[in-house]
């Protein structure tokens, strides 16, 4: 069973958002977030960088379908327990993660221009595989389905726009 880390979103920064990495991370641009978010802070400092690394790589790699932990211990060059414990500092799962990011990235595409990208495309450049698990994890985190979102971003831009023509 999963477990879910709720935080308050208004708050929420990466560890990686601030000095010379600026703009790279999910985190820390300004974008809608879901009410579940992933927490931030490390207990055990010899986890950070693992935890840092894994999830840049993880942001790298969210399009792979096949991007799991065994992949993500490859590519930050240590063991699978290692990335494991480094979540587990944070009381994270690393398909959690993926998972959230994954997420993250959909209702970036969903928000902006160009609307005309079916949900199913966006779906797949986030590295889901099927349509209907992407459909329930959105509605899960979100709260509403990916449709009912794109058309809220779609109002949102029409009042910003309604709102600047009017004197």
């Amino acid at each position: 069973m999963e477990s879910e880390v709720k935080a308050d979103v208004s708050e929420s920064r990466c560890v990686w958002a601030s000095g010379d990495q600026q703009g790279g991370c999910f985190w820390a641009r300004s974008r809608p977030r879901p009410a579940l978010v992933l927490a931030t802070t490390c207990i055990k400092p010899e986890y950070e960088w693992i935890y840092q690394t894994a999830c840049r790589v993880i942001e790298q790699h969210l399009a792979d379908t096949t991007l799991n932990v065994c992949a993500v211990a490859r590519l930050v060059s240590c063991s699978r327990t290692t990335v494991y414990r480094a979540f587990a500092e944070r009381q994270q799962t690393v398909a959690e993660t993926i998972r959230m990011l994954r997420l993250l990235r959909a209702s970036e595409m969903l928000a902006v221009p160009p609307y005309s990208i079916p949900i199913e495309t966006v779906a797949y450049r986030c590295g889901f595989e099927e349509v209907r698990t992407f459909n329930r994890c959105f509605s899960k985190v979100f709260g509403m389905s990916a449709g009912r979102y794109r058309q809220a971003h779609i109002g949102e831009s029409l009042k910003a726009l309604r709102e600047r023509a009017d004197p």
